[in-house]
């Protein structure tokens, strides 16, 4: 049963109070570091539930008979914006010119991005294979940090695998007073498909054609792209209708 101790204790290290600790709150309020965090972060998803802390919590009051109370956040300091030169010399701690994943995780730490595992953000991006980002793989961070400080909302799943289950949510873009509607963005670096399927029902139609061009009229109409390269005829674009269409194998039938 927890004590009243235990709830003001998670409470103090739960500085945005989401109900869970990240690493940068628990580094912070709890002094841990990237080890001690996983001690704590029993089913490794990236973040201390209640149940979790808790845990660690009557163990040490068993152990020892206390619990080092956790420091209460200071005045909130949001990582700065920064341009990718910059964002390369703020974390390239080895001055090599790129990001390794000790790095990359510092990065992801700072701007308060737990959603994004650093490993899996290093795999998808590191399109040379070089264990590391260097300046052009680094653009693509740039525009996902950007896009995560203008919307109110986080643009990704916990349980992503995939470079689309990490950059390929379409995001809707405030329309004020005056202005003309546009499109939602996708702020990453995704297949043409993913890019175009904007409903994601697997299929390019029509209707995701003329959202996407919106508030463009283009000379080649919607309707006619997809008429020309649907070979199977059931008014939607599949995956392997549009890879035939950019030149790759075309699809049996």
């Amino acid at each position: 049963m927890q004590t009243v101790q235990e709830r003001e204790y998670f409470s103090t290290a739960d500085y945005d109070s989401n109900g869970w600790i990240s690493f940068r709150e628990a580094e912070q309020a709890l002094l841990l570091d990237r080890d001690e965090f996983g001690r704590y972060d029993t089913d490794s998803d990236g973040r201390v539930s209640q149940a979790e802390f808790g845990a660690r919590y009557r163990a040490a009051i068993e152990r020892v008979g206390a619990f080092q109370p956790p420091v209460p956040p200071a005045e909130a300091v949001a990582a700065p914006a920064r341009g990718t030169d910059q964002l390369r010399n703020a974390y390239d701690t080895d001055l090599n010119g790129a990001l390794d994943l000790a790095e990359l995780t510092r990065l992801l730490d700072d701007y308060d991005v737990p959603e994004i595992d650093p490993a899996l953000a290093l795999s998808q991006l590191d399109a040379d294979s070089s264990q590391r980002l260097e300046l052009n793989e680094i653009g693509f961070l740039t525009t996902l940090l950007d896009t995560l400080r203008s919307s109110p909302v986080h643009l990704f799943g916990a349980e992503a695998t995939t470079l689309e289950g990490l950059f390929g949510t379409p995001i809707s873009r405030p329309a004020g007073l005056g202005e003309v509607p546009m499109p939602p963005r996708i702020a990453g670096p995704v297949p043409p498909f993913t890019r175009l399927d904007l409903d994601r029902d697997g299929g390019i139609t029509v209707e995701d054609l003329t959202a996407l061009e919106f508030p463009m009229t283009l000379p080649v109409r919607p309707a006619t792209v997809v008429a020309s390269l649907d070979l199977d005829g059931d008014g939607a674009l599949s995956s392997a209708e549009l890879d035939a269409a950019l030149g790759g194998k075309r699809p049996e039938r």
